[in-house]
């Protein structure tokens, strides 16, 4: 939680320099879920790959689309916000493509402060 905020905080700095002024800004989508997960090389002899699967991934990245589509810069669960304290912005009940039930999901806008 604490590196994602303070990556939007980097962009903002980066964006507010002068060499970006006439340039569209740079803008992230943070989706962020906790729980068990299964990493490792995946693949054949000749090629591996490291990859990170599970659940948790999964509803990131459903966050991480979410937060395009809603204009936010980080997207969590309620459970994840009482859990780590953080106060958010409530972004409603919603259902994530894959999941069976719907989320609360909180977060910051672009403009909210991180």
């Amino acid at each position: 939680m604490n590196a994602a905020r303070e990556g939007l905080r980097a962009l903002e700095l980066i964006n507010a320099t002068p060499s970006r002024k006439t340039a569209p800004p740079l803008r992230a989508r943070i989706g962020i879920g906790i729980g068990d997960v299964v990493h490792g090389n995946i693949g054949s002899a000749g090629r591996f790959s490291f990859t990170i699967i599970g659940t948790p991934v999964n509803r990131s990245a459903r966050l991480q689309a979410l937060a395009k589509k809603l204009d936010a810069a980080m997207l969590i669960t309620t459970d994840i916000a009482e859990a780590t304290g953080v106060e958010c912005r409530s972004f409603g009940s919603r259902a994530l493509r894959g999941f069976d039930h719907p989320v609360n999901v909180v977060g910051f806008g672009v403009s909210d402060d991180h």
